[in-house]
């Protein structure tokens, strides 16, 4: 390797570390964006492969997650290849942010490194090659991957390409096992992008054997068998155990979360670098693939220059590039998913489904965005043959030296300008500290001593801060954050919103082998809190071990089961006199009328007013053999109580009612809007009357509300921060709107990035003066009545929780429920 080239990767790996320069200011104990479920999951999975490295290999795939599920670790990527990168920062500091920041340094100065080793072995350009380097440093769609580490592992791809340059230009064995340890790390570091990879090199080698016959001879190809054995055999664990976890989860996605997550032709005309940022405002924060004017120019001159006969002066080099502009097409239109569209608008269908049905793999990727960043590869390493060219031409040869590195050094600023991440802008943080002591409980118990973290979040990735945790004392745990989730642990968590109950404890028992249940004070609503600690003195199996200042450890016995009247009842749990219940009204509304219905599915086993002739309550008995002749055995049984309300509305009509008479209503509708807190805590929720309906889904959550009766008719939300094709479904819903209705809407987290102006206008016509769009993380509540001459809507917004509210104060509109079965032991 001659000076230049060593001074050339020198030079790409300092400008690395200056684009990242906000590492260096507390590499050991702070990274980007920390707080972000993310980036706590994957400091994790990274800390738990070196502690399965170090203590016991054959447990790498089974993390400590959905306790007691193996190969918890396929449930997402797996960042084997990330950690087998950081090794020797590991090793040497046991520090896990430190290695964390070392590997995202690595993994960008390594894809610069490659792309100029790759360019440099096509056009044979130093400079080209090097110029190529730079643009990979930070490519567009950088700024919006900083959370996700796997999706910076791009270096695999031009390493893969040099090798494989090296071993048909003169079969090496060394390109070979080059070759085969690139193709390895980028299965192992992200194994959508390995799919990806081989979609796009589909037609590769083909055209490689069409164009140049001359490298097929019989030693090449079977070097070349051989290496695809050997990758085989490194892949197995990998592919065996994805198998396996298949078992447990469906990885497969359906056609309509594949398209939400899908580009955008109009992302290839913007991008995320500090320049197009500075122009155009917080909109450019997405996943745009824009490569910037000056990599484009080039890479339309060496498009010209390969039309123009390059081929003929090595014809290696033209297959090549040809196989690279077809992969680029490739994964061009792939990355479009099944409906092209442009700004959110569908213009037509694409025939991804033939590829979703065919393609292993292909049908359990969600985010075909990212396809795209290797057309941005590809576009790279075609524009090095237009800066060869440049850098060839006659008129260039015979300037002075000093010409020719200021012209080099003018061009090498228009990329870094264009390709620049506006890294300044990103969260720099340590994640959140664990309590010392309890950590050190944990880890002094018993191995495999089950651990329940509460709260449990609805948004399984806020979950993410137990797995950050869980670092410090390697017990399993229950809910984390992942790609993918069981059925039985999405379950258990919306049975976990009413812990402590009999059926939440009884699910525990039965499935889940936990030993200690933590409550943490400091992440939730105080009155929550009070409420488990009431609750918990009613149930034997919990027994308070010890509290260390706002963590609560309570053990959780093997003995007793239970249920618990309104939630699931699988029959093997009642007991032999079945079901008891009494429900008694508070505080009922003169001018409302109540009906209560108890039912399993598809059959009401009771109907009955409530009123004052049987002082609003309701006695309630069924035996066991009666509910089971009911249900089949063979599945859960569910047996809901139902209170419906209706009231008696002005003779006017809503339209015709002033804000101060529609104050008078006999309902109360309260809207809550929680955008994204320091803890990770966030919530939608709308309440009439006491009964709620939340969210901690991102997005914006609306509900229609029939005056009449004063219940949500619908409901739904919309993720316009993430979801392309989420405004357009909210026109639809909204579009549908009830005569006389009412709709009310709350945003969880942030509902602005992908709000379209179609979207914004529809709010605007519900009487919504405020503009969401312009309000990136801002929290928004509003409700909204029809007018004779409109819309009118009560709102409010702000970067913390909103609260809005409409209707007279109702303090005791709620049931008591008294429920018990006989414990069958």
């Amino acid at each position: 390797m001659s000076y230049r080239t060593i001074g050339s990767i020198v030079c790409l790996c300092i400008v690395a570390v200056i684009l990242h320069y906000p590492l260096l200011q507390d590499i050991s104990h702070k990274t980007f964006y920390a707080n972000h479920d993310d980036v706590r999951f994957f400091l994790m999975v990274i800390a738990w492969s070196y502690q399965a490295l170090s203590n016991d290999v054959g447990s790498w795939f089974h993390a400590p997650l959905f306790f007691p599920y193996p190969y918890a670790l396929t449930y997402s990527e797996t960042l084997i290849g990330e950690t087998l990168l950081g090794l020797g920062p590991y090793f040497l500091t046991g520090n896990i942010i430190l290695t964390y920041n070392c590997i995202l340094l690595f993994s960008v100065a390594l894809s610069g490194i490659a792309t100029f080793l790759l360019v440099r072995a096509l056009v044979q350009d130093q400079k080209a090659a090097f110029l190529c380097g730079l643009a990979v440093l930070s490519p567009p769609e950088h700024f919006s991957e900083l959370a996700h580490i796997q999706s910076l592992q791009l270096q695999w791809v031009p390493f893969s390409l040099y090798f494989l340059v090296g071993y048909i230009r003169q079969g090496r064995a060394g390109s070979l096992v080059g070759l085969v340890i690139s193709l390895a790390m980028l299965a192992y570091s992200n194994l959508y992008f390995s799919v990806f990879f081989f979609i796009s090199m589909l037609g590769f080698g083909p055209l490689l054997i069409i164009i140049d016959r001359s490298w097929c001879d019989q030693r090449r190809f079977f070097g070349l068998i051989l290496s695809i054995i050997a990758l085989g055999l490194i892949l197995t664990p990998l592919i065996y155990s994805h198998i396996e976890a298949a078992n447990q989860i469906d990885y497969e996605k359906e056609l309509t979360e594949i398209e939400s997550l899908s580009a955008d032709l109009i992302d290839y005309f913007c991008s995320t670098s500090w320049l197009y940022f500075e122009w155009s405002g917080h909109n450019m924060i997405t996943e745009g693939h824009f490569p910037g004017v000056m990599i484009a120019i080039f890479g339309v001159v060496g498009l010209i220059t390969l039309l123009r006969g390059g081929w003929r002066k090595d014809k290696l080099v033209f297959a090549f590039y040809v196989g690279l502009i077809g992969s680029g097409l490739i994964t061009f239109l792939l990355s479009l998913g099944p409906v092209i569209t442009w700004a959110g608008k569908p213009l037509g269908n694409l025939p991804f489904h033939i590829f979703y049905t065919y393609i292993p793999g292909l049908s359990a990727i969600r985010a075909l965005s990212r396809f795209g960043h290797f057309t941005y590869i590809f576009v790279v390493v075609l524009a090095g043959l237009g800066f060869s060219a440049l850098f060839s031409v006659s008129m260039f040869k015979k300037r002075s030296m000093v010409w020719k590195i200021a012209i080099t050094a003018f061009l090498a600023f228009i990329i870094m300008i264009e390709t620049f991440s506006p890294i300044h802008l990103a969260t720099y943080e340590a994640p959140p500290e664990p309590n010392p002591e309890l950590m050190h409980f944990l880890s002094e118990a018993l191995e495999d001593s089950g651990v329940l973290h509460l709260p449990v979040y609805e948004f399984m990735p806020q979950n993410s801060i137990y797995e950050w945790w869980s670092i410090f004392h390697w017990q399993p745990i229950i809910f984390a954050h992942s790609s993918n989730y069981p059925r039985a642990i999405v379950d258990l968590a919306e049975q976990m919103k009413y812990f402590p109950s009999h059926q939440s404890i009884a699910a525990l028992q039965a499935s889940f082998p936990v030993k200690y249940v933590v409550l943490h004070q400091g992440l939730m609503h105080q009155p929550l809190f009070e409420r488990m600690q009431r609750m918990i003195g009613e149930f034997p199996a919990l027994s308070h071990i010890h509290s260390f200042d706002q963590d609560h450890v309570y053990g959780l016995s093997r003995i007793g089961r239970g249920t618990e009247l309104l939630r699931l009842i699988p029959v093997q749990q009642l007991g032999p006199d079945g079901v008891q219940a009494s429900l008694r009204l508070i505080a009922p509304l003169e001018s409302a009328h109540y009906c209560m219905k108890v039912a399993v599915p598809h059959r009401v086993l009771l109907s009955s007013s409530l009123d004052d002739q049987n002082n609003y309550s309701l006695d309630f008995k069924v035996a066991q053999q009666d509910l089971v002749m009911l249900y089949e055995k063979r599945e859960p049984l569910s047996l809901k109580f139902t209170l419906e309300t209706s009231f008696t509305m002005p003779e006017k009509g809503l339209d015709r009612l002033s804000e101060k008479e529609l104050e008078q209503l006999p309902f109360r509708i309260d809207v809550v809007s929680q955008p994204m807190r320091q803890d990770g805590f966030r919530e939608a929720l709308i309440s009439i009357n006491g009964h709620t309906l939340r969210t901690e889904q991102r997005g914006l959550l609306l509900a229609v509300i029939s005056p009449e009766t004063g219940q949500i008719v619908r409901y739904q939300v919309f993720d316009t921060h993430a979801d392309r094709s989420a405004s357009t479904r909210m026109v639809e819903f909204l579009d549908k709107l009830e005569p006389g209705g009412m709709v009310a809407g709350a945003v969880c987290d942030e509902a602005s990035a992908l709000l379209t102006a179609e979207a914004s206008q529809c709010l605007r016509q519900l009487g919504l003066l405020i503009a969401l769009e312009d309000y990136y993380r801002y929290g928004l509540a509003f409700i909204a009545w029809p007018r004779q001459d409109g819309w009118n809507a009560k709102s409010a917004h702000g970067s913390e929780r909103v609260t809005i509210s409409l209707g007279p104060p109702i303090q005791h509109f709620q049931f008591e429920l008294t429920a018990f079965t006989t414990d069958p032991s």
